[in-house]
């Protein structure tokens, strides 16, 4: 795989991702008007990359250029350590590219960003999520309530 920032000419291969139900089954969707997604990417690349360096970043699949997910770490509110975030699209499931695209993004995080720690949150109900985080080596810290849904928080040192 590889991974590269976002832009507004990706609006439609993202929509193609998301399309699927079981993809934001416990992520959120994008926006229904396209334009307003396009202007939350453009908002993004300005607030996000340009700010922190880092973001949530497009994964493809090697070869033929396909868009398969996203991944990479955000801050959520309320918490020190940054976030790793990741969505796979629902015909690429279970090929092992959440866990290589995780496992570099992880190193990323430590070599290039130097996190000390770094957390992800999860549905309780989301199985292959939990088991992919204890496969990179994430520990379950605690169940967390977030406008009124339960998560776990796993941690990563």
């Amino acid at each position: 795989c590889t991974i590269r920032e976002m832009g507004p000419e990706d609006i439609e291969d993202l929509y193609n991702l998301y399309a699927d139900k079981e993809v934001t089954r416990y992520t959120e969707a994008l926006f229904q008007d396209k334009e307003q997604e396009k202007q939350y990417i453009v908002d993004y690349i300005e607030n996000i990359y340009k700010y922190y360096g880092f973001g949530t970043w497009l994964i493809h699949r090697k070869g033929d250029g396909q868009l398969i997910g996203r991944a990479g770490f955000n801050y959520r509110p309320g918490f020190e350590e940054v976030e790793l975030g990741f969505i796979i699209g629902y015909p690429y499931w279970r090929n092992g590219y959440a866990y290589e695209v995780c496992r570099h993004l992880l190193w990323i995080g430590k070599e290039v960003y130097e996190f000390e720690r770094v957390q992800a949150l999860v549905d309780e109900r989301n199985a292959a999520s939990i088991s992919l985080l204890k496969k990179l080596g994430f520990i379950y810290t605690e169940d967390i309530l977030l406008d009124g849904q339960k998560f776990g928080r796993y941690l990563y040192e």
